[in-house]
């Protein structure tokens, strides 16, 4: 546990001295890779969860891994200030199907609003179909068997915003923005930080006081 406390002290120290952090997850395709879960095990602190939360302190909605589908595993992390993103990758080539960017605003002007099945956030929308890039479809001929989706998901939250960025082998497989990817409430991983570090760190500063 003293081990994992200093691992989350690192985090936050280098997230709130406005250090950038990257880290590149992919393992060998289909094996996955440590990503943000959306159900934390008892006793773990979520780093990449704190690096989303303290990167975009606005936030109170953040992106985390629900379940991948076969084949997918995770491409990456990387946080800033001012923004998280990480992203899905598939196949033998690790070609890369989902991004999903945390922001405190995302521009929506080419975009078209639709029906948001999300409580508390607008759903904006746009998609485009066309054939597989040439180069994935060289090295890998199953790719060639359908168009490529491609689209742009963002949803827009009170004090913040996730883009969706995908490009899937159909219409079909998007469902997959919503099985794979969900998300946490702030509250969640503040409550999680005070209790793992036993009281002496806080997601956020008191109110009143400045990080």
């Amino acid at each position: 546990m003293t081990a994992r406390r200093c691992f989350v002290v690192v985090l936050l120290l280098a997230t709130l001295s406005g250090c950038s952090f990257n880290l590149s997850l992919s393992q060998s395709p289909g094996t996955g890779a440590t990503a943000p879960p959306c159900l934390p095990a008892e006793g773990q602190i979520g780093g990449a969860l704190v690096l989303m939360a303290q990167s975009v302190p606005t936030a109170q909605e953040l992106p985390c891994l629900r379940r991948l589908p076969e084949g997918w595993s995770v491409g990456g992390f990387s946080a800033r200030k001012g923004q998280s993103k990480m992203w899905l990758v598939v196949g033998r080539d690790n070609r890369r199907a989902l991004t999903v960017v945390l922001k405190r605003r995302c521009d929506v002007s080419n975009l078209h609003e639709v029906q948001s099945e999300v409580a508390g956030a607008f759903r904006f929308e746009r998609q485009v179909s066309g054939p597989p890039d040439p180069s994935v479809a060289r090295r890998d001929p199953q790719a060639s068997s359908g168009p490529t989706f491609r689209g742009t998901r963002i949803y827009v939250y009170p004090t913040s915003c996730l883009t969706y960025d995908y490009a899937l082998l159909d219409a079909p497989t998007l469902p997959v923005l919503a099985t794979a990817i969900g998300t946490i409430d702030r509250s969640v991983v503040a409550a999680r930080v005070a209790e793992d570090s036993g009281g002496h760190l806080r997601l956020d500063p008191e109110p009143g006081r400045s990080s």
